[in-house]
């Protein structure tokens, strides 16, 4: 006899999701995925196995981050600037260089 689960899936079809994924199973290309089990079985695997690598990619980015801001840095908010970190506009230049008005919409 062989190996075989069942599980019985209902779907709402005034629920938006449930709606979208029977008209994907309906309108399945048999020839690709064979069957609607087998549809289903490699979405299921599929979503949880990008869930966790995608899980493990956002722990890794806030590791990296997280030590990233333990190191002084004149140019994040909240450091001291050294001396050469200042620039002050010389007699000739014009203040307004060294400011950037796009961040007031101007």
């Amino acid at each position: 006899m062989a190996n075989i689960k069942n599980k019985n899936l209902r779907f709402y079809l005034d629920n938006p999701t449930h709606k979208k994924a029977w008209d994907y199973l309906r309108n399945l290309d048999k020839t690709k995925l064979g069957s609607c089990n087998n549809a289903i079985a490699v979405a299921v695997v599929d979503y949880f196995e990008n869930r966790e690598r995608e899980e493990r990619f956002i722990k890794k980015i806030v590791e990296l981050l997280s030590t990233a801001y333990t190191r002084p840095n004149p140019h994040f908010i909240g450091t001291q600037p050294t001396a050469s970190d200042v620039t002050t506009p010389s007699a000739d230049e014009e203040v307004s260089e060294y400011i950037d008005f796009d961040f007031i919409g101007g």
